[in-house]
């Protein structure tokens, strides 16, 4: 096990695309926040509070650029042969996929806090507001949510980059179930569930922008998210350990 997460963390160090994606998305989400601060302060928007700005924040991060990271991640090691390599050296099926796993959890989290502590930086020294004591327990809230969404959003990819064993055809397919996916879930719901509780759109991912809209907080609704995002996190890390396990590393 040691060797195969030591081979991926120093894949991590050495790969440029780990961080120019990181970039790349924290330009687009600091963009966004400061377009909408400066907007407020000059009356062009309704004036909002700081808790508001962490939604701009956590909505305009971006899992299309993400896709990216995990795509590469996992899927170049099949095209160089490197898991093959790996797999002839006696380390087991299993261990390989953990450490994807693993290491790609690691990257969610480092790419959501970089987010959040220039996000802070920026409407600390833009918004001419504190950050109060009600703003921070929605930070840490959104901070737990917004992780917990791109480990599933992760173990989405994960399975994808298995699958298809190509690191430029995962990132497609990624990108299409991401933009396919709301939709889905919304024919679902006008079609089949008739519940005033649940609703499939509201167990998906993209879900976690919304528990940022409003200062109030629907508990029974992040329960449900809560508990949907860690079922969705097993059950394809699970298919995925299956998936590698059947089918022969070519």
């Amino acid at each position: 096990m040691n060797r195969v997460l030591q081979y991926d963390i120093f894949k991590i160090k050495k790969s440029k695309y780990v961080w120019i994606s990181t970039l790349v998305a924290l330009f687009i989400s600091i963009l966004a926040l400061t377009v909408t601060i400066y907007a407020s302060k000059n009356g062009k928007y309704i004036k909002i509070g700081v808790e508001q700005y962490f939604h701009v924040l956590f909505d305009s991060i971006s899992p299309l650029i993400f896709s990216i990271i995990v795509g590469i991640f996992v899927g170049s090691d099949f095209k160089n042969g490197t898991i093959k390599n790996i797999a002839s050296k006696g380390i087991t099926r299993d261990k390989i996929v953990f450490s994807k796993t693993i290491l790609s959890f690691i990257l969610a989290i480092i790419f959501i806090l970089v987010h959040v502590i220039f996000g802070i930086l920026i409407i600390l020294t833009m918004s001419n507001q504190s950050i109060t004591y009600s703003a921070m327990l929605i930070l840490f809230r959104g901070l737990f949510l917004s992780i917990l969404s791109f480990f599933a959003y992760s173990s989405i990819y994960i399975f994808i980059a298995f699958l298809v064993r190509s690191s430029g055809i995962s990132i497609a397919i990624s990108i299409a179930v991401n933009a396919i996916l709301p939709t889905i879930a919304l024919l679902i719901d006008s079609l089949i569930i008739r519940s005033e509780r649940l609703y499939a759109s509201n167990v998906m991912p993209s879900f976690v922008s919304n528990f940022f809209k409003q200062n109030t907080i629907d508990t029974q609704q992040m329960i449900i998210y809560v508990v949907a995002m860690i079922v969705e996190i097993v059950v394809l890390y699970l298919l995925t350990d299956v998936l590698m396990k059947k089918r022969d590393i070519k």
